[in-house]
This record gives structure tokens, C-alpha cells and sequence, in this order.
């Protein structure tokens, strides 16, 4: 996945993921750090700011450390990614350790990865056991995927400065990287311990609880404080949206999201507002703000919450009757991730409203060797079996996936779905029974018209 040119002070930022259901929102969503400095536009030219930097009295101090990385990131964001004033100053200063990295950062923003990689081997080699720049080469490892050496370096760090704060943020964050989140939570519950008033490791525990935990309330209840004890802050607005949605308080994360994008609109805002929307059946409103998430900054938004945008747009788009354009979305989504097992199962029931049977039946396959037993996956297989004539075949995936006592939304049409199953199967008790549950679960709408008409085509076969 692409990350954000990595910068000192890094922050999580949680993006959600799709549960395989078919009626639960995202609750295991994943996250990488990304920076919490905000780039401001650079003064003068990087050739001016390199001279005076070198020129300063203290060049391999912190301060000085800090000033060139947050004028790169300017630089960056500016769309200035020149290397020769780099070049220039390490050929005057190879002993420079800050130039390296920086250098590295310039490099990553041009997509060379092999020459970033080559200017934070030499930036290591140069650190000097100063904690700063190990954790600023941490940092950027993981900018480049690279989350072992990224570990390896902030554990040289913290032997170094085991009580400074942000060394155990950068730890929690790189952790989380890992998906080692028993550590995470521990680095900066740590990091609170030594600083109360860090920012970085709050929003990170909050996010954390928020979407990772099974603790749904307590998550809630986390992000409501934090948003309260930050209220001008816009990532703590977008993370209760996210709280709300996990527990079932639609209107309130909408209202919240809109707070955050009042403060500064964002991909992660527009998401969050549109999933709420979603949930509270503004389907249109809700596509237009998940297309917002997706052209807020089109390279921007990291690959899970493109992704996911897509999925969302394609579901309502099916809600909406739109086959075609659903199946379009599902399929960006699954060209940034083809591992979707939700998105293989969206898929399918796509195409099965296309009348597509065999691509259907292909894509529930696929979205069953993620997960076996995904009963939302088996549904849709049934449904594809039973549109290709395979009865047999179609009637125990059916029963699976009507097993479970808590019955889905696709319940009704499952069951209707089956019956006819038993009625070409001549098992004509049991289809009865299917009948009479969905009108026990539908007393109208298209299931319970189709079921009558079924159980009347039933009785008049046999006479009644």
C-alpha cells in the first residue's frame, strides 16, 4: 500500500475495512501511521535553505534535524522534488546523517525506492546512536513497507531514550505495522505514562479501541472523550464517526463527520459521513460522499479506504438497482485488492442480478476460499447453482447459510430461493415450510408476493 512521505511525530489513521457480512459494518479495519505535521509552503529555494543549514552552528543537533526534515516535507508537498541541491550539500558534508535521510524522503517522493533505500543504509551508518535520527529512519522504513528494520531501529532508539514520549508512539505505531497490537497498545499506553498531554499516543490508543476492539461501548465512550478533550481537532471528529457507526448511532457519526470536515475536509471524513448516510438510508447522498472520498486527493487516501469506498458505492448501487455500474465499482475495488473475500461475494450477487450465473458461481468460490464458512459467500453460491439448473447442489448451501438463528436481511429472498430449490427437488413439505416463513418474516414486499404465488402454483399441482 502507499504511504505518506514519512515525517517525524507520525500518527494512526485507522481506515475501515468491510466485514464480510452482509449487514454489519466494518469492524476490523487496519491502519498505517501517517503524518501529523501539516506542510506549510517552503521559503525560498532548497539550495538557499541547504546553505544556511549547513551554515548553522549546531547541524548535527536536533533542532537542526528537525528544521531540514520539516522543510523537505514542505518541499514535497510543494511538488519540489530537485535533487541536486542534495547532492551538492553531501558532497560538502558526507558525514551528515540528516542530509541522508533527507535526501532518502526527496527519493521516496520520486517513486525511487532503491535509491531511498541506499540513502537510509548511509543515514544509519552515520546516526551515531542519536535517537532522533534512529527514529526518524524507523519512520521512514516503514514509509517503505520495510516494518522489521523499522522495528530494529526504534528499539536502537529507545536503549538510547527509553523515557522520551514520541520514541514509544513511533514504537506503537511501527507494532501496529506488524499487526502486533497487544505491543502497540502497550507503546503508547507507555508513551501517556511519560507524557499525559501526547496527542499522537491519545488519537493511537483511542483509534485502536475504537477499531479494533470487541468492546464496542468502551470504544464509544473513548472517542467521545477524546473528541471532547480536542474538540478543534478534525481526527478526533472522524474517529467517533467511526465509533458511532460500530455501534449503531447512525445519525450521530454523520453529525460528527460533518464536524470534521467543517474543520478540514478529508477522504477519511467523507467515508465516514457516507457510510453513516448509508445506514440511514440517504443512498444517494451517501454515493456522492464516498465518490468525495475518493476524489479528495486521488493518490492520497490510503488503498484501504479506496478500496472500501468502491465496495460501499458498489453495494448501494445494487440497493439502487444499478448492476452494472455496482459491478464496475467492485471491480476497482478488487483491482487495488484481490484478497477481498467481501468483495468476491459482492461480486457474486452482482452478477447473479445480472443473470450471470457461471461468473457468479466463480466469484462465491473465490470469496469461499478466503473464508469456508462465510455464509453470505454460500448464499450467493446457492443462488448461482440454483440459476444454472444445479438443485442438488444448490439445496445444502442453502441450508447453510440459513442455519444460523439470527437471520440475515437476504433471509426472505434465501428462502424463497430454496423453496423453489425443494419444489424442483419434489420436496414439496419443506418447501411449503420455506413459504410460510417468509411471510412470517415479510407480511409484503416482492418475497412475500412471489412466495404466494409459489404456495398457490404448489396447491393447484396438487389439486387444492
Amino acid at each position: 500500500e502507499p504511504t505518506p512521505t514519512p515525517t517525524p511525530s507520525a500518527r494512526l489513521t485507522p481506515s475501515p475495512r468491510l466485514d464480510s457480512s452482509p449487514t454489519n459494518p466494518p469492524a476490523t479495519p487496519e491502519a498505517r501511521p501517517v503524518a501529523s505535521v501539516s506542510p506549510r509552503s517552503p521559503s525560498g529555494s532548497g539550495a538557499d535553505f541547504l546553505e544556511s543549514w549547513l551554515a548553522a552552528p549546531d547541524v548535527e543537533g536536533r533542532a537542526a534535524h528537525e528544521r531540514l526534515l520539516q522543510h523537505v516535507l514542505e518541499l514535497v508537498a510543494a511538488g519540489r522534488t530537485e535533487l541536486a541541491a542534495f547532492d551538492r550539500a553531501l558532497a560538502a558534508r558526507p558525514e551528515l546523517a540528516t542530509l541522508y535521510l533527507a535526501r532518502a524522503r526527496v527519493h521516496f517522493a520520486r517513486e525511487d525506492r532503491l535509491r531511498a533505500e541506499r540513502d537510509l543504509e548511509q543515514a544509519k551508518l552515520r546516526a551515531g546512536g542519536r535517537p532522533w535520527v534512529l527514529a526518524d529512519l524507523a519512520e521512514a522504513w516503514v514509509g517503505l513497507g520495510r516494518g522489521q528494520r523499522a522495528l530494529e531501529h526504534i528499539n536502537l532508539a529507545l536503549r538510547a531514550a527509553p523515557e522520551e514520549a514520541r520514541l514509544h508512539v513511533v514504537r506503537g505505531n511501527i507494532s501496529f505495522q506488524l499487526r502486533q497490537l497487544g505491543q502497540a497498545v502497550a507503546a503508547w499506553r507507555r508513551a501517556l505514562e511519560l507524557d499525559p498531554q501526547s496527542r499522537d499516543a491519545s488519537l493511537n490508543l483511542v483509534s485502536s479501541l475504537v477499531f479494533l476492539s470487541n468492546e464496542e461501548g468502551r470504544g464509544y465512550g473513548e472517542a467521545r472523550r477524546y473528541a471532547a478533550a480536542y474538540s478543534g481537532d478534525f481526527d478526533a471528529w472522524r474517529i467517533l464517526a467511526y465509533a458511532c457507526y460500530r455501534s449503531d448511532r447512525f445519525a450521530e457519526g454523520r453529525a460528527s463527520a460533518e464536524r470534521s470536515l467543517a474543520i478540514r475536509p478529508s477522504p477519511f471524513a467523507y467515508f465516514a459521513r457516507g457510510i453513516c448516510r448509508w445506514r440511514l438510508g440517504e443512498l444517494a447522498p451517501a454515493l456522492e460522499d464516498l465518490q468525495q472520498a475518493l476524489d479528495q486527493e486521488p493518490l492520497q487516501p490510503a488503498r484501504l479506504v479506496r478500496k472500501n469506498a468502491h465496495l460501499f458505492r458498489s453495494r448501494i448501487l445494487q440497493q439502487l438497482g444499478r448492476p452494472q455500474q455496482a459491478l464496475r465499482e467492485v471491480d476497482q475495488a478488487l483491482a487495488l485488492d484481490d484478497d477481498l473475500s467481501s468483495a468476491h461475494a459482492l461480486r457474486a450477487a452482482v452478477l447473479n442480478d445480472l443473470g450471470d450465473f457461471a461468473r457468479a458461481e466463480a466469484a462465491a468460490r473465490t470469496a469461499r476460499r478466503f473464508r469456508p464458512g462465510d455464509a453470505e459467500a454460500g448464499y450467493y453460491l446457492a443462488v448461482a447453482l440454483q440459476g444454472q439448473g444445479k438443485h442438488e447442489e444448490a439445496l445444502p448451501l442453502f441450508d447453510a447459510a440459513l442455519g444460523d438463528d439470527a437471520r440475515p436481511t437476504w433471509a426472505a429472498k434465501a428462502l424463497l430461493l430454496r423453496a423453489r430449490t425443494l419444489a424442483r427437488l419434489g420436496l414439496l413439505v419443506r418447501a411449503r415450510a420455506d413459504l410460510e416463513a417468509v411471510l412470517g418474516l415479510e407480511a409484503k414486499g416482492p418475497e412475500a408476493d412471489a412466495a404466494r404465488r409459489l404456495r398457490e402454483e404448489l396447491a393447484s399441482e396438487r389439486g387444492e
